[in-house]
């Protein structure tokens, strides 16, 4: 099944309560760099002391005046804009979520507004929209709520203009039903901090509202999200054919720069952040995600990245929803473009991602078709009873996106994986021609036989690490539009793989000596749909034996 269609969403769920989330605000996940694998299963440690995009400017709520009039985020008068509003001294908002609100506001802005809104709850029966300002802006001073009236399933926030500014404000969908988005595009500048969204936001509509919407529609733009915090986004099931609601969909007319940082997303059912479908990039850094299905991030192409993150799929530790079930497919970190054209180098460093106790497979790193290059550095991987922890897809058609013919390379660096399956190996690549893994830990558990399965993807080097496979480490699927003398395999000095178990089949053996540490390049002969197991590489008084089965190797 494709599901990358649209923006994502599924069919009516039943009426839920939308639950309080219970996370307060200014959350700030700590860095992951460095530490030892240990995956978390429920909320990550946090500060409130990071900052992002703009350094110099101040995290953090102000305390202002009684009455709120000299009170904005940053703890100074904001002169940069030519309207400043206080939405309860100038327009005489109800702060106790009784009356309707949006009608002042809307009134009250121009293309050039800050609204600063004093501490309380603040009703809206309908949303407010800038088309086209210069500066825009609504910075929340104190414990400031926005409300969405019951039912509501629209664009609470819809802001266009040079320049975004969000700040300090909880937005409240706990009432049943209900549910709200922000859209934020810029020009020039985009700037989301401290946001935090209490209540699940379901909604039995066919289509339901994004938490976020985001695009800078300049090359040269830039944007930062910050503590943004969705701990219980909406419902993991609720796909709604790629119309339910997600994190943050970053639109098709994102071309600038969005850095993510410091951020929690779980539980939504259309994706954590879907940034693949832009020609833009997308910088997701110090974040976490938890059961975000289908996928917790999705990114594409040079420039965009996941860094410094931790994702964890662990349905036990999710009370939500359980209609669409059929639909619940929480990979981890998803590499696709749709039909966008943008250069390949997608990039996963430093990344934990924990993925058990699923109702179906699912990959922590998945390259589709219209995925390009990717790498992944110093990262660990954890899955149990799930699929591949590392799967490029064959180069087939995407839904109704043709395949990259683009560099479909992968490259694990450095990479931790401990797998436990009964239905696919640790890492399997398709169609992946000049793959590499480098310095790799990867320990197979359960009864598949193989620990790295590699199908039309000559040149692949296995350089350094230790593979150890339950009877097969490498299994290397033969084809007939490759010339019998292909190199299929090139093993550099110092890699080790290991059988934990003998198989079957008569035992064949290439032995050579290296030379000055140059990766030594094994090429198979066979039928069309063979494959060739390699079982073990054993090194004594400076030679090199490679055992294997089926097929013909030579060594190069």
């Amino acid at each position: 099944m494709d599901e990358t269609t649209n923006r994502d969403r599924e069919g009516p769920n039943a009426s839920e309560t939308n639950g309080d989330s219970g996370v307060k605000r200014r959350h700030v996940i700590a860095s992951l760099a460095g530490a030892a694998i240990s995956i978390p299963s429920g909320t990550g440690p946090y500060t409130t002391e990071r900052a992002a995009g703009s350094e110099s400017e101040p995290v953090g709520r102000a305390n202002g005046g009684a009455d709120g009039s000299a009170c904005n985020p940053s703890g100074r008068r904001e002169s940069s804009f030519g309207n400043v509003v206080d939405v309860r001294r100038d327009l005489d908002c109800d702060a106790t979520g009784e009356e309707d609100c949006a009608p002042a506001i809307q009134d009250a802005l121009d293309e050039d507004s800050l609204l600063v809104f004093p501490e309380g709850n603040y009703l809206f029966e309908s949303g407010v929209t800038v088309g086209d300002g210069t500066r825009v802006g609504f910075h929340g001073c104190g414990d400031v709520s926005l409300v969405p009236t019951r039912g509501f399933n629209d664009t609470l926030l819809n802001l266009t203009a040079d320049r975004v500014s969000l700040r300090n404000v909880d937005i409240d969908v706990t009432e049943p039903e209900t549910t709200a988005g922000l859209r934020c595009i810029s020009d020039e500048s985009l700037l989301v901090d401290s946001v935090t969204y209490h209540g699940r936001g379901t909604h039995p509509d066919d289509a339901v509202e994004f938490a976020l919407y985001l695009a800078l529609r300049n090359s040269d733009a830039r944007g930062t999200v910050r503590n943004v915090v969705a701990e219980k986004g909406s419902a993991i099931g609720h796909y709604k054919n790629g119309d339910g609601r997600g994190g943050i969909w970053v639109g098709e007319a994102h071309s600038g720069a969005l850095r993510v940082r410091d951020c929690l997303f779980a539980e939504f059912g259309n994706n954590g952040i879907y940034g693949s479908r832009c020609s833009g990039t997308v910088e997701v850094t110090d974040c976490e995600f938890r059961n975000n299905s289908p996928s917790n991030v999705r990114i594409s192409g040079d420039g965009s990245y996941v860094e410094d993150t931790s994702v964890t799929v662990d349905l036990d530790a999710y009370d939500g929803p359980m209609t669409g079930r059929s639909n619940i497919n929480p990979r981890g970190v998803v590499v696709e473009a749709g039909s966008v054209e943008k250069p390949p180098g997608a990039l996963v460093r430093r990344v934990r991602i924990d993925i058990r106790n699923v109702p179906q497979p699912v990959p922590a790193v998945l390259v589709w078709p219209t995925g390009q290059t990717v790498r992944v550095v110093d990262s660990e991987i954890r899955t149990r009873e799930s699929g591949p922890a590392v799967y490029r897809t064959p180069q087939v058609k995407q839904g109704s996106h043709d395949p990259s013919d683009h560099p479909r390379r992968v490259v694990l660096d450095g990479v931790t994986i401990d797998a436990k399956s009964a239905n696919a190996p640790v890492v399997d690549l398709y169609d992946a021609p000049g793959s590499v893994i480098r310095d790799c830990t990867i320990q197979q558990q359960g009864t598949v036989p193989h620990a790295i399965r590699t199908t039309r993807s000559p040149r692949t080097v296995i350089a350094g690490g230790t593979v150890v496979g339950n009877r097969t480490p490498c299994r290397i699927g033969l084809s007939s539009d490759r010339p019998s003398g292909t190199d299929y395999l090139y093993l550099a000095d110092g890699a080790t793989l290991r059988a934990r178990s003998g198989g079957s089949g008569e035992l064949r053996t290439v032995r050579y000596r290296p030379f000055d540490g140059v990766p030594k390049a094994l090429s198979f002969a066979g039928e069309d749909g063979e494959v060739v197991d390699v079982v073990g590489v054993d090194r004594t008084d400076g030679w090199v034996t490679v055992r294997y089965r089926r097929g013909t190797a030579s060594q190069g």
